[in-house]
């Protein structure tokens, strides 16, 4: 990289949405969906078998809603700053794969410690945690 990136006006939005006194999980999803790169991304994401689930996320505020607020916005700073690196020229290499692996990996840090902890916050740093390695 030649230069840091900026922080993503999608994830300066959520985060000023989040500082609402009146801030709402539809308002978060309202905001995820005027990207619809990113919402692509969040809920392939959700209805991937890493999640499990037996109904299909169909809205960005039903996939905040399994994945929470924090690792949503997490996920999309993420999403976001891996998306600046330069393009590698190595034959073979997927960025979105990269960034799929990635959050799988995040997405099980947080259900282990989720799993050993029994504490969300502690569960939400795992995941926040595993973010900054992507």
């Amino acid at each position: 990289m030649q230069k840091l990136p900026s922080l993503p006006a999608l994830y300066v939005e959520m985060q000023n949405e989040l500082a609402k006194p009146d801030a709402s999980i539809e308002a978060l999803g309202q905001v995820i969906a005027k990207d619809p790169a990113m919402t692509a991304k969040i809920l392939r994401l959700v209805n991937s078998a890493v999640f499990g689930l037996n109904v299909k996320v169909c809205l960005p505020s039903e996939a905040v809603v399994y994945l929470g607020v924090q690792p949503t916005t997490s996920l999309i700073l993420a999403a976001a700053l891996t998306g600046d690196f330069e393009q590698t020229v190595c034959p073979n290499f997927s960025h979105e794969q990269f960034w799929q692996h990635s959050v799988t990996v995040a997405n099980f840090a947080r259900l282990i410690a989720l799993r050993e902890t029994k504490d969300f916050k502690v569960a939400d740093v795992a995941l926040r945690r595993a973010c900054c390695t992507i």
